[in-house]
């Protein structure tokens, strides 16, 4: 049994003693600080902020490791706009067992939390990027084929070196 320290309520462990299921807590009844959370340490992991502790030096940092699979497995999912349903299929664990026979197996709230932290690294870098600039923001709707609405919110700026740069903030189905 977990304790949260914030809601004073007991949370379980699944049989395996992870902490998985604190985690979920903490995503699920504690929200906001959940995100904050994401988002110092995706701010530690972009200005490389390290414990004050000295740390022995060990040969990793002079080794090149490849890509974990979940890593390319998230970016995959971002590039191509793929559905958290998707990594559970059949088909798709057959063909990751065929690349590599250790790859692991991820179910789709590991994806989500991967998801959730890769948000936060992406809103840090948005937020570093606008910081400073005079930003417009324009809007813009459309019908998919299949007569679904959607409207988006794109964010445009000028840099200082006079390029003009824009990303979208987001795209949204809208209802009725």
């Amino acid at each position: 049994m977990a304790y949260c320290c914030l809601c004073k309520a007991d949370v379980n462990y699944t049989i395996s003693k992870s902490t998985g299921m604190l985690t979920r807590h903490m995503r699920v009844k504690h929200r906001e600080i959940y995100e904050q959370h994401l988002l110092m340490e995706a701010k530690k992991q972009k200005t490389g902020e390290e414990d004050s502790e000295l740390k022995q030096t060990n040969i990793s940092r002079y080794v090149h490791h490849a890509p974990t699979f979940e890593k390319c497995c998230i970016d995959w999912i971002i590039a191509t706009y793929q559905p958290l349903s998707m990594i559970e299929e059949s088909t798709f664990r057959k063909m990751c067992c065929s690349l590599n026979s250790k790859a692991p197996i991820i179910g789709k709230d590991k994806v989500r939390q991967l998801l959730s932290v890769e948000c936060a690294k992406a809103r840090s870098k948005v937020q570093s990027i606008l910081k400073g600039n005079l930003v417009t923001i324009t809007g813009d709707g459309w019908t998919s084929c299949n007569n679904v609405t959607y409207v988006t919110c794109t964010a445009h700026f000028v840099s200082k070196s006079w390029v003009m740069h824009h990303f979208p903030l987001g795209i949204f189905e809208k209802k009725g």
